[in-house]
């Protein structure tokens, strides 16, 4: 997945904002996004970890641990839309 920082906000909502004028402006119905594969949860779960650990690195801690950490475990974890 992306990450939403300071320095790339204001380029992600102009390219939704684009995105949105293009759909209302075509008179056909696009499909929406292809449903997520199973490799698209484990590169999200190693994206969200790395995040969290430059974090946890930025914030000074020394020690901290993932419960589950091993993206294996998150394939089969159904998410919240």
């Amino acid at each position: 997945g992306r990450w939403y920082t300071e320095k790339n906000i204001d380029a992600l909502l102009m390219e939704r904002h684009l995105a949105k004028k293009a759909r209302q402006s075509s008179k056909n119905h696009l499909k929406g996004p292809a449903k997520r594969t199973r490799e698209d949860d484990r590169r999200f779960a190693e994206s969200f970890e790395r995040m969290l650990q430059e974090q946890i690195k930025f914030h000074g801690l020394l020690h901290w641990t993932i419960e589950h950490s091993n993206p294996e475990n998150l394939i089969d974890t159904p998410m919240l839309a």
